[in-house]
């Protein structure tokens, strides 16, 4: 344990968990920082002129007040409120864990949308849906 601890304090050496398995994976930070930089080549995703946070959530507002009226959900007033009167959202982080029982050991993209403004909205619709279905759908 503390072996991980002073790997930790490095700069030049992080440590993070594989895409699969419970397993800990100590990596260059370099190699980690080139093969992000890879996913995010401009060949897939492009970069925005402007961040999108408000007029997403205005957006959403007012997509979640038309279904509330529709469907008379309170939960879905709440969320419409919730988007109003808060100011703390947080734009999703994405992060990659190495896949090291590949060649090459490649990145899984995880986008993080913890306190994100459809993060509420997104838990109360699986909420709903997950009842919908069977268990072993999901397998």
């Amino acid at each position: 344990m503390t072996a991980l601890r002073n790997l930790r304090a490095e700069n030049e050496r992080m440590i993070t968990k594989a895409d699969k398995g419970n397993v800990v994976v100590v990596l260059d930070r370099s190699t980690y920082i080139e093969k992000m930089n890879h996913l995010l080549d401009s060949s897939t995703y492009c970069s925005l002129l402007s961040d999108p946070t408000d007029r997403t959530r205005k957006a959403l507002r007012s997509l979640l007040l038309d279904y509330a009226r529709q469907s008379k959900e309170d939960k879905l007033s709440r969320l419409a409120n919730h988007l109003k009167y808060s100011s703390t959202f947080k734009c999703p982080e994405m992060y990659g864990l190495p896949k090291i029982d590949k060649p090459d050991i490649p990145f899984r993209p995880i986008v993080c949308s913890i306190n994100s403004i459809t993060y509420e909205l997104s838990s109360h619709l699986k909420d709903v849906i997950q009842p919908l279905v069977r268990n072993e759908d999901l397998l």
